[in-house]
């Protein structure tokens, strides 16, 4: 009877080459897969880009900065490079968002910065909002907004930037607190003259000067109502009202 030989295992080399020759089959069949399906949806017209919407509160971009985008592929858009070009060109947006909506538009969302004050600063004007950002060098268009002076930035201002100042901070809130207030809002704030926190000057459009400082500001603000709307007294003869001390101090001219 004759006996059959044992085989020999294969060598573990010979196993290993076998194993890496179905890996780089494999990965050759995914890569051409990957790429078939990309090229397909490349070409495909259903992802063909017909419509970019605005939000409401963004009308005022204009129509070439966004209209080259139509008929392109909905996965050619290099949507960070957009967000970058949109934000430095209108410094005026915050929460900015650009994103695809499938199968054919992109979303453009942000709120809008509305101008709040004109900031007079190393001989420049400059519009900001309400939380003290720059959105704007040129200040002619806006005659109407009261005017921050006397205010020393630290460094160079940069268009849709934050303004680093307690200055400028401390000039808003009392604009944000006047509009608040039901006695006061119909008082309009035409300038801030702000040398230091101690001795902040504003001037109302009926020409009376008030100075405080900025400890207990809604305090003040209330006694200044209390002032303003005393039925006896006739506020074209006041020429200052100090509030830096425990009772407001009238002076005449």
């Amino acid at each position: 009877m004759t006996k059959r030989g044992n085989k020999k295992p294969a060598p573990l080399g010979t196993k290993f080459l076998k194993f890496l020759i179905l890996l780089l089959v494999f990965v050759f069949f995914v890569v051409a897969l990957t790429r078939s399906t990309v090229r397909s949806f490349k070409d495909a017209k259903m992802f063909r880009i017909k419509a970019v919407v605005l939000a409401p509160s963004l009308q005022f971009i204009e129509p070439k900065q966004i209209s080259y985008l139509e008929g392109k592929n909905i996965f050619s858009v290099d949507l960070k490079d957009l967000h970058r070009r949109l934000q430095t060109k209108y410094p005026n947006v915050e929460d900015l968002k650009v994103y695809r909506r499938f199968p054919d538009k992109i979303y453009i969302v942000a709120k809008r910065r509305d101008p709040v004050a004109v900031l007079s600063s190393r001989g420049k004007d400059m519009v900001i909002d309400e939380q003290g950002y720059a959105i704007a060098f040129d200040a002619k268009g806006y005659p109407y907004l009261p005017t921050i002076n006397g205010v020393k930035l630290d460094q160079q201002p940069v268009l849709g930037k934050h303004l680093n100042s307690k200055e400028i901070e401390i000039a808003l809130r009392i604009m944000r607190l006047m509009r608040e207030q039901e006695d006061l809002k119909k008082f309009k704030i035409v300038s801030f003259q702000i040398e230091s926190l101690s001795q902040i000057q504003m001037i109302l459009d009926n020409k009376v000067r008030v100075i405080m400082d900025r400890d207990r500001v809604e305090e003040k603000l209330q006694q200044l109502a209390l002032v303003l709307t005393q039925g006896n007294l006739d506020l074209s003869l006041i020429n200052y009202i100090d509030l830096r001390f425990k009772q407001p101090i009238l002076s005449q001219h």
